[in-house]
């Protein structure tokens, strides 16, 4: 939106749709740590009318102070909130109704849960309801005996104990289903049901039922998604794309590492029902009337497999070259640590001692000719872990630490923000010698977040991220492709697309560095696997040039070290140039 506001374009009105766990201002809700929580106790504000902030959206849309911004940020519509005392999250929605742009995460159109279909297909089911939320016995004992029979169906599905899966066809979901009464004469009524009783849930504040309803929730999403058509066509769809996965919960250990004593009773099952076609949810948009389509990313290639998956006839295809010249961006790949270590962070190697102490040696000497942020993605939270334990135990983490101020990415969503604001407060400070943030790869800063300029200019990636192989998705998904590309050889093999699923997500972590044409960084590879043809096939076209191997480590430390007094003084003339 900030840089929309840049644009030529800056007088088209624009508004971005937001969650309400972002956009929510009302301090009852905002306490609550679950979202389903805050949802819930949303609507029931909503229809006893006790939200004030929501009662002042009417009379606010037309206000001046929302009349003058044409381009609306969620940080503009909350501080606008805050002061005008009117909800965000629903002002956002007044505001689409007169917008030339509407912006929204891809999964509000995707998601068959969030999508405007949903919202219109059931919205007759909300206006005659009470707002008292009585629930009948009836109702009640019904919706029980729906439960425990879907879970006795569940519990007599037979579980494989060997190495094979327990999955099925999509359509398997709709006989489960079965089993426990729900089809498509009444399911409509059943989310209904759920509604109210998560509802009523959601206002209790004392007492054994305070707070729950999350599984109903689940239910009642399981519900949405299924039954989101009840077409033949649909239901064919449903058998191609996706797969039911039954298995058992994993056992609970105690803290000393001991299995609980819960553990030795009989496990609950998890039913996984998962779609394995992206073009799967495409269809369901195009259905929608959509004109035009235009994707746009910097980790779509290989593009003709990706059309392939989405199915969409793509008639307009366009891969360019970075902005940046070759003298604001070096990458390199160094495949041995100062000591000669191999640096390779494979499965069976990521926990020897040997490549641990040399990879973090590694990391010490390459950041003392980096100026600024350095940013270090590791493939998983595990790994992170393994590296920062070993490194503190021999001492070379507080040698990091000595030199940039160590961040580490927060699992907790609620203590990101936090984190963040002190790393780019770090780099302000002009007593600091910077800041190392170190994440995951797929993670939130990975994929997300600007570090343009100082705030991160280098990236460093341990390993390749390979998806967990022994993970009945990605297997799944791999037989799903293997299945695609026989009967069309334009689609991935499983194989390929688990190669690609690593580089993908390393394109992206380092497009995290170069954010503008006068910015540059260093992207600094340590694995000696980025040096083989096929991955460095699937780097960004950008980078695929430029990637040069460290044959000696000293002198792949004199050439950053000449990179950056090389960019710093181009960057600097260009600019001083520009404003004489």
């Amino acid at each position: 939106m900030q840089e929309l506001k840049r644009t030529a374009y800056s007088d088209m009105r624009a508004t971005i749709i937001g969650s309400r766990e972002q956009m929510c201002i009302h301090p009852d809700i905002m306490k609550e740590q679950h979202s389903v929580a805050k949802i819930h106790m949303c609507k029931l504000k909503l229809l006893s009318h006790s939200c004030h902030f929501y009662n002042r959206v009417e009379r606010q849309k037309d206000s001046p102070a929302i009349k003058s911004a044409n381009i609306v940020d969620i940080e503009d519509l909350i501080t606008l909130g805050m002061t005008h005392k009117f909800c965000p999250y629903f002002m956002a929605r007044e505001l689409k109704h007169e917008s030339d742009i509407i912006f929204m995460p891809y999964n509000y159109l995707l998601d068959l849960k969030q999508s405007e279909l949903l919202v219109f297909k059931f919205k007759i089911c909300f206006i005659h309801r009470t707002i008292s939320f009585d629930i009948s016995e009836k109702e009640l004992c019904d919706m029980k005996e729906i439960v425990l029979n879907l879970e006795k169906a569940v519990d007599e599905i037979e579980i494989k104990k060997n190495l094979e899966m327990t999955t099925f066809d999509g359509s398997y979901i709709f006989e489960i289903l079965g089993k426990a009464g729900i089809n498509e004469a009444n399911y409509v009524l059943i989310i209904n049901t759920i509604e109210k009783i998560v509802q009523f849930l959601s206002a209790v504040k004392e007492g054994p039922f305070q707070r729950r309803g999350n599984g109903l929730q689940l239910l009642q999403d399981l519900l949405q998604v299924a039954f989101v058509s009840v077409s033949t066509d649909f239901r064919e769809k449903i058998k191609r794309c996706y797969k039911v996965h039954v298995s058992e919960e994993e056992a609970k250990k105690t803290t000393d590492g001991w299995l609980s004593k819960a553990a030795s009773k009989k496990r609950g099952r998890v039913v996984s029902y998962w779609c394995f076609s992206p073009g799967f949810g495409m269809n369901m948009l195009l259905r929608q009337g959509i004109k035009c389509i235009i994707l746009t990313s910097g980790t779509l290639a290989p593009l003709q497999p990706l059309i392939s998956e989405l199915e969409l006839k793509a008639d307009v295809q366009l891969e360019n070259p970075h902005i940046v010249t070759k003298n604001q961006v070096c990458v390199k790949i160094v495949g041995k640590g100062p000591d000669n270590e191999p640096l390779n962070c494979t499965y069976r190697n990521r926990h020897n001692p040997k490549y641990l102490s040399s990879l973090g040696r590694t990391i010490l000497n390459f950041m003392r000719m980096i100026p600024g942020g350095l940013l270090i993605f590791f493939p998983s939270y595990p790994t992170l872990r393994q590296c920062q334990d070993h490194w503190q135990q021999e001492g070379t983490w507080s040698s990091m630490n000595a030199l940039k101020t160590i961040f580490i990415e927060p699992r907790d969503k609620n203590s990101f923000n936090n984190v963040m604001n002190e790393y780019y407060a770090t780099i302000d400070n002009p007593n600091s010698k910077g800041a190392i943030f170190m994440g995951v790869c797929r993670g939130k800063v990975s994929e997300g977040l600007d570090f343009a300029d100082m705030n991160g200019r280098a990236v460093m990636i341990i390993g390749l991220p390979y998806p967990p192989f022994k993970d009945p998705k990605v297997i799944l998904k791999q037989r799903y492709l293997d299945i695609c590309h026989a009967k069309d050889k334009q689609f991935l093999r499983g194989e390929d697309w688990y190669s690609l699923e690593a580089t993908r997500a390393v394109n992206q972590a380092v497009g995290r560095v170069i954010r503008h044409k006068d910015d540059y960084g260093a992207i600094i590879l340590l694995d000696n696997r980025f040096n083989a043809t096929l991955i460095k096939s699937q780097m960004s076209k950008w980078l695929r040039n430029r990637i040069e191997l460290v044959s000696n480590f000293g002198a792949g430390m004199r050439d950053l070290k000449l990179f950056f007094n090389n960019a710093e003084k181009m960057v600097s003339k260009r600019i001083l140039t520009l404003y004489s």
